[in-house]
Order: C-alpha cells, then sequence, then structure tokens
C-alpha cells in the first residue's frame, strides 16, 4: 500500500506523520542568538516507548518539547472524528503497530471491551502483588496497588513505577511483582520457604 504522508496536527509548519506511523521534520530556516541564518535539514524522529508500551516522539517548537504519542499523532492526521471520540484502538491489540489501516477512533467503554481486553483485564485481577526483600524473602502481599501505597504511605505512581520496571528498581526497600493467583497459593501450599517467610511475618 501506497505510504502518505500529512501535516502533525498542531505542528503543522514543522512536521508531517506517514500512514505508517513515521514522524519526519521539515526542513527549515532558524536564526541563532548570533544572528546566524541556519538552513536545517529535515529528518526522521526518533521514537520511544512510554510506559504503556505505546510509542512517542517528542516535538519541538519555540523552545519547548512536548511528548505526543504515534497512534494519536496519525489518528489525528488521517482519520475523521466526526462524533470526537476520546480514544484510539489498535484493531491487532498491537501498541507499537501504528500503520493508519490498524487504527480507529473509539470510546472508552469499546476500548476496554475490544478483542482480548476483558480477558486481560480479568488476569490482572487475578494476580497479586508480591513484596521481596532484596534476600529474595517474600514479606507482603497485597490485593491492588492501592491498598500497598496506602500500607507504606507512598504514592500509587510509586508503586506502579516499582511493578512496571521490576529489579533492580525498589519502592520502600523492597523488590515489587505481580504473582499469579493459582500459582502464589500453590506454591503457600508447598510451603515454599517465601510464603513461611511471609506467614511468620504476618504473625508477628
Amino acid at each position: 500500500m501506497q505510504k502518505l504522508a500529512k501535516p502533525v496536527v498542531g505542528f503543522e509548519e514543522l512536521y508531517y506523520v506517514t500512514s505508517c506511523g513515521e514522524v519526519f521534520s521539515k526542513d527549515r530556516t532558524v536564526f541563532a542568538k548570533n544572528g546566524k541564518v541556519l538552513h536545517l535539514k529535515g529528518k526522521k524522529i526518533k521514537q520511544f516507548k512510554n510506559p504503556n508500551g505505546y510509542y512517542c516522539v517528542g516535538l519541538h517548537r519555540d523552545g519547548k518539547m512536548l511528548t505526543r504519542t504515534v497512534h494519536r499523532i496519525v489518528a489525528e492526521a488521517f482519520l475523521p472524528n466526526p462524533l470526537n471520540l476520546p480514544q484510539i484502538n489498535h484493531k491487532d491489540e498491537g501498541r507499537t503497530n501504528n500503520h493508519v489501516e490498524n487504527l480507529e477512533w473509539c470510546s472508552a467503554k469499546y476500548n476496554t471491551n475490544y478483542g482480548t481486553g476483558m480477558e486481560r483485564m480479568a488476569a490482572k485481577r487475578r494476580n497479586v502483588i508480591a513484596c521481596y526483600t532484596i534476600d529474595g524473602v517474600l514479606v507482603y502481599e497485597f490485593p491492588s496497588e492501592k491498598s500497598a501505597a496506602e500500607h507504606f504511605g507512598v504514592s500509587l505512581a510509586a508503586v506502579s513505577a516499582a511493578l512496571r520496571k521490576g529489579e533492580p528498581y525498589t519502592c520502600a526497600g523492597l523488590y515489587w511483582k505481580y504473582v499469579n493467583v493459582n500459582n502464589y497459593n500453590k506454591a503457600k501450599k508447598n510451603g515454599n520457604k517465601t510464603e513461611r517467610a511471609l506467614d511468620a511475618h504476618k504473625d508477628s
């Protein structure tokens, strides 16, 4: 399929985006502080993933940078949105596939229920949050990020970051990760030493 290009909405004079999700700066002329005229050649903008797994780019204007998700840039440039829908769905559920054919404007409810969305949410609910010492001993478990944050008196963002980044990132001096409830209960039933340490900690 032919690759198309359109200006990035809100940065029309500076950037353009292709229908396959590539973002480029345009050729432009700028004036340096010393009065020198600089002719800058346009180039492909390097993309990076945000904590949620979506590709982003940094767009510069007037000395400031704004981070934008690539899928939103593509949708705003190529897909009409007459109903003013707030979210963008990846049809193949791949967060890094930002081809215009893979995107569609949608409601929050549609986005949540789409494809395996409900299954993924249910799987997350089947997990518990496990907190380990640096030596690998399990000392706490929580049913939710909110309950963990309240217990330690830390922000929800700090707990989320610890779970997302994993080792060696810590919060409250502990390593954090999601553990499947079924595996957790099986290990506990079998007398896993970390689960015994957890019970001992609870009883103390």
